[in-house]
């Protein structure tokens, strides 16, 4: 049986992770594409197929191993030559298996990454059943699974050929990587915790050294890494009980901008550095059987070349940013622009929305409705913005998963979902090239 069913199946509680040595997988026995792989989507289509596809519709071809299983969430690796991805292999309740593939996504050779034991069946979320996020010179993945004690973060160092090593548990986690590929910070209920994968071997065997930098780090989810310096961005818990936005460095400096928003914050630095966007969701809403949080707009705090003994100052406070009630953020490639996600109408369709840095402006781009898997992704933006970001690699499109809204009353759970891609100045020209649940753009 297709794996549908097999997901209902994993709703259940947890069973323990198992990590295995990799095994080589058949390859697949369509006609491989031409070279060179770039300009592509990975899609996920219904039935669980991950496929890849140029942005006009052309040249589809499969990338999960045939035969029954259900493939879904690929995340392409930085030079794009390698993804890996979900899979749940088909079972009956006793026996179903989920594990984690890599693809080479020239040859389509798959292998397993690492698997559960037979039976197991915890998600992370709904649709969900493991978070990838690739170190940006590929030379590292961490992943986050399930197993008894709760959401387990593991890391595999694509260089020793070693399975990948658990880490921490405990969940929920939230992941963020150094630009330069040494540390991987863990955001875990108040302690926000420093991964040092080229420091020295800890007591208890593990090669990486883990540093708690704050045991007061609330009211957000996922610590933000400055793309051009060795410091990130979090909310702490001061000594007066404010929650605070501060910038740190791995020596343990820090460095004030504001006070956070009310509830829960999300931070998003733009891809050169230089803004660093602020979301405050205040309220929750149930939107296709999902709760979802919402806020008004953000703000934009800039810090000049980075430095980090130079304050970073808000601007134009009260007046830069969106008043629209948002649900989502993603930053374009080359940091001018915001493409987001505006919460749903009366009918239930949201809208895409584009916001001009420099002009300080926003447009409608289109209304739509998301697939469930979309959603989730929507709903953990601040997360998925840093694996699996809707723009093209050049800025001028997006790609995404459900309906484009033609004039119906409501928005329909059943409907077909596709995968459409968008010229985001041109969005009268959004067209369906695939049907899909999910769509992710290659990263060159």
């Amino acid at each position: 049986m297709r794996l549908l069913a097999a997901l209902a199946v994993l709703v259940g509680g947890l069973v323990s992770v198992g990590v295995v040595a990799s095994v080589d997988e058949p390859a697949n026995v369509e006609s491989l594409p031409p070279a060179p792989l770039v300009d592509l989507i990975a899609y996920v289509t219904a039935d669980g197929q991950v496929r890849t596809v140029a942005p006009d519709g052309s040249n589809d071809t499969l990338l999960s191993p045939p035969g029954d299983g259900f493939y879904t969430w690929p995340a392409w690796s930085p030079d794009g030559l390698i993804m890996v991805f979900s899979g749940v292999l088909d079972g009956t309740t006793a026996d179903v298996q989920i594990a984690m593939f890599e693809a080479d996504v020239v040859s389509r050779v798959t292998k397993r990454l690492h698997s559960s034991p037979k039976g197991f069946s915890g998600l992370l979320t709904a649709d969900v059943v493991h978070y990838p996020i690739w170190s940006p010179n590929g030379e590292h993945i961490a992943f986050i699974g399930s197993k008894d004690e709760g959401l387990t973060l593991y890391v595999d160092d694509r260089t020793d050929g070693a399975p990948p090593q658990e880490l921490l548990d405990e969940g929920p986690l939230w992941l963020n990587w150094s630009a330069d590929s040494r540390y991987l910070l863990a955001h875990r209920a108040g302690e926000q915790l420093l991964v040092d994968v080229a420091g020295p071997d800890r007591d208890d065997g593990s090669k990486y050294a883990i540093t708690t930098i704050s045991v007061l780090a609330e009211r957000y989810r996922v610590p933000a890494w400055s793309p051009v310096e060795n410091e990130f961005a979090f909310v702490e818990r001061d000594g007066s009980g404010d929650h605070v936005i501060y910038v740190a460095t791995v020596d343990g400096s820090k460095k004030r901008v504001d006070r956070a928003p009310v509830t829960q914050t999300a931070l998003l630095w733009s891809p050169d550095g230089r803004y660093l966007a602020v979301h405050g969701a205040d309220g929750v809403i149930t939107y296709l059987g999902q709760p979802v949080l919402l806020g008004e707009g953000f703000r934009l705090y800039e810090a000049a070349s980075g430095a980090s003994d130079q304050e970073i100052s808000d601007l134009e406070p009260g007046d830069l940013g969106v008043g629209d009630v948002m649900m989502a953020m993603f930053w374009s490639p080359d940091s001018s622009r915001i493409a987001y996600v505006a919460a749903p109408d009366a009918r239930g369709v949201l809208s895409w929305r584009l916001y001009d840095v420099q002009t300080n402006e926003s447009r409608l781009l289109t209304a739509w409705a998301p697939s469930s898997q979309q959603l989730v992704l929507l709903s953990f933006f601040d997360q998925y913005a840093l694996s699996h970001s809707p723009w093209s690699p050049d800025g001028l499109s997006l790609v995404f998963a459900g309906q484009l809204w033609r004039g119906v009353v409501t928005v329909s759970q059943t409907a077909r979902s596709q995968v459409i891609v968008m010229p985001v100045d041109a969005p009268g020209l959004a067209s369906p090239i695939a049907d899909g649940i999910l769509g992710f753009w290659s990263p060159r």
